[in-house]
């Protein structure tokens, strides 16, 4: 006989459990083991719902009677008839039921992203020695005089704990979401992240000189909060495809707590959101191609800079001169 709806059951934490083809109605479901579908969930009565169609055709769920009742996955409210209209989920106890009837229409074929480039391997590897690389690298140019092993290792070692730690984490956070644990696919997402940071760090200064745009640096943790906030999504999203909207909410989240970090850290050292006045970075002359200022320009805001710092330094009238005078 062919299946007139079929029913996906999920546990407290959405994991699939097990799926039911319904042939017939009246569908009871509870805990009891005479019932039509038997769930394993203590917040379930015994007897504890009933599904079949009204005299139109349409599903309704009735409670049997139960203390938790019933609600739709999407809402809140305890209620003890629940009208289906298919597909839909429902709630009973803890335990989601995903109901499909016959007729209803299919989603379209999503895409299989889970397989991202960056989640192999190789990836790992490669994106783990590109920044260790690059961080040796920058230490080496940026030593002065006699260069230290140890020195130069040190850094290195930091950011190879650093990339480690983190992948180790997201690969406990995925065995706790989706009951698996891949530790590589998480180091190739983490080791991509750290190394498009590093990368950004030193393109920002080159871009700023060349084109006389300091905000790229003055603001630059706008720039590491799209990157951590991209680094979680991909990381949650790796470990269950299923929900990417949530993901999307939490790295947002993650986004705008990096950025609000580095602008209240910015003004509590400088009362300021920039994290520095001016551009510290100095390169050869052939990479600026922004347009030179002209001497007068540069001399009327040097003397305006001149008469704000003055103003600053005036001593101050009033009651100090009172209170000093005593």
């Amino acid at each position: 006989m062919e299946p007139r709806a079929l029913i996906d059951v999920f546990d407290g934490d959405d994991h699939f459990v097990q799926r039911l083809r319904v042939t017939a109605w009246p569908l009871r479901i509870g805990r009891g083991l005479d019932n039509d579908l038997v769930l394993d969930d203590p917040f379930a009565a015994a007897y504890h719902a009933e599904i079949a169609p009204d005299e139109t055709g349409k599903l309704i769920a009735h409670d049997l009677g139960s203390y938790n009742q019933l609600r739709s996955a999407q809402g809140m409210q305890r209620v003890r008839t629940l009208h289906l209209v298919t597909p839909c989920s429902l709630m009973i106890g803890h335990t989601r039921l995903r109901i499909r009837a016959e007729g209803d229409r299919l989603a379209d074929e999503q895409p299989d992203r889970h397989d991202l480039w960056l989640t192999r391997p190789i990836v790992g590897v490669a994106g783990l020695i590109g920044v260790v690389g690059l961080e040796g690298a920058e230490r080496w140019l940026e030593a002065d005089g006699q260069r230290e092993v140890a020195a130069l290792l040190m850094p290195l070692l930091g950011v190879t704990t650093v990339v480690l730690i983190w992948s180790g984490a997201w690969a406990l956070i995925g065995r706790l979401v989706s009951k698996r644990a891949e530790y590589l696919p998480h180091l190739g997402i983490g080791a991509v992240a750290l190394l498009v940071f590093s990368l950004w760090g030193t393109l920002s200064q080159i871009l700023s000189y060349a084109f006389a745009l300091p905000g790229l640096t003055r603001y630059g943790y706008v720039a590491i909060g799209l990157i951590v906030g991209s680094a979680v999504f991909l990381h949650l999203n790796h470990s269950n495809p299923a929900r990417p909207r949530l993901f999307a909410s939490i790295a947002a989240v993650a986004l705008a707590s990096v950025i609000g970090f580095g602008m209240l850290t910015a003004y509590q050292r400088s009362a300021r959101i920039s994290t520095e006045s001016y551009s510290a970075s100095v390169f050869p002359p052939q990479l600026r191609f922004a347009k030179a200022q002209s001497i007068d320009s540069l001399i009327d805001r040097s003397t305006r800079l001149a008469r704000l710092v003055s103003a600053e330094r005036k001593p101050q009238t009033g009651n100090d001169d009172e209170d000093s005078e005593d």
